[in-house]
């Protein structure tokens, strides 16, 4: 008998590493479909625009075209003041009650944007920027520093004065569109910026804005085609372009390109050097709003749709780097995480709505 159980005993470890473990290297991941998810409304009051905040923070606001709500120590969004001012918003993680908003508008062909206008007293009350420059589409404020930078007709703008004066963050970048803009996360008041010149070259900059006085322009970092969707965390660099995600693990020295998933609204050969094809428009292409998760890319959106990372460490062998979540039905320009909650607001054209990665939790 002994024998005869030690014979089955050794058949059923034999089937169970066998079939029970073959399951797990091919199962899927699951992650959440763009069908699934639904705009945001608050008070039955659909959400029109998303705050982008700098540096650290611990609250997140959001408008409708009637209210400003703010989600701070809870998962609660809270009525605070009425909407804010027409433009895009941005807020100072380190003094949530400075909000600013404004916006360039068509600088080439006129028309639009919206006066800067800036609130100390959390959007109860807003002050405008008076002079030239008063159309000016506000990027990163540290209001203990008086620091903002923008981005006006001129290009990438500074101002050490809470706002009430601006210029050329370095004359060497007069007149390049400010087409890409991120704050490096850990290395305060210091920026990634994709400025464009004619026929649709593109080169970022990494720039140290901490002193005062005219910054100094290294040699600028990447050059791409067009929109870049940026992001930085400490040394580590990302540009989701025309051409699929560059990432840098040392400062922008080196890069790889990742197109894996992205394939169909991505280039594999450079419009830098071999020219856009006759019969394409590249509206379609390119990416436009990017996301990190400690460091780490996370989420991507090109012309119509959203794509979800997942780490070699988690994903099947056969699953490529980046999961197509399905078409947005417009563009996603900006991604902010909430603080409370392990889900992600995306801002898409005049609608915000939330996505929950499935790739966080896995």
């Amino acid at each position: 008998m002994s024998t005869l159980l030690a014979l089955l005993l050794s058949l059923f470890v034999a089937f169970f590493l066998i079939f029970g473990t073959a399951v797990e290297p091919t199962a899927r991941p699951t992650v959440a479909t763009v069908e699934a998810m639904e705009a945001l409304a608050i008070e039955d009051e659909p959400i029109e625009r998303l705050a982008l905040p700098t540096g650290d923070y611990s609250n997140a606001y959001v408008a409708s075209s009637e209210s400003l709500f703010e989600q701070n120590s809870s998962s609660a969004w809270i009525r605070i003041a009425d909407a804010p001012p027409v433009g895009e918003i941005i807020f100072d993680g380190a003094d949530p009650d400075v909000i600013l908003v404004g916006d360039e508008g068509d600088c080439f062909r006129g028309g639009g944007g919206a006066a800067f206008q800036s609130s100390i007293d959390g959007g109860q009350s807003w002050t405008e920027a008076t002079g030239d420059s008063q159309f000016i589409r506000p990027l990163a404020v540290w209001s203990e520093s008086d620091l903002i930078v923008g981005a006006g007709c001129e290009g990438l703008l500074v101002s050490r004065d809470l706002g009430e004066s601006w210029t050329i963050v370095a004359d060497d970048l007069l007149g390049l569109s400010v087409t890409g803009f991120a704050t490096i996360e850990n290395r305060e008041q210091t920026v990634l910026a994709g400025l464009t010149g004619e026929g649709g070259t593109s080169r970022l900059y990494e720039l140290d804005l901490s002193e005062s006085g005219e910054t100094t322009v290294e040699e600028p970092l990447l050059e791409y085609y067009g929109i870049g969707a940026l992001a930085g965390y400490e040394d580590r660099i990302f540009v989701g372009s025309i051409t699929g995600v560059s990432s840098s693990f040392d400062g922008g020295e080196t890069w790889v390109v990742d197109r894996a998933g992205l394939e169909d609204v991505t280039l594999e050969r450079d419009p830098l050097v071999d020219g856009l094809p006759a019969d394409l428009d590249p509206s379609n292409y390119g990416l436009y709003a990017l996301a990190l998760d400690e460091g780490n890319p996370l989420l991507v959106s090109s012309a119509t749709s959203l794509f979800e990372h997942w780490s070699t460490d988690i994903r099947p062998a056969d699953m490529p780097m980046w999961e197509d979540l399905g078409s947005v039905g417009s563009t996603i320009r900006a991604f902010v995480a909430l603080p409370q909650e392990s889900s992600v607001l995306a801002q898409a054209d005049g609608m915000v709505f939330p996505i929950v990665p499935e790739s966080v939790d896995s």
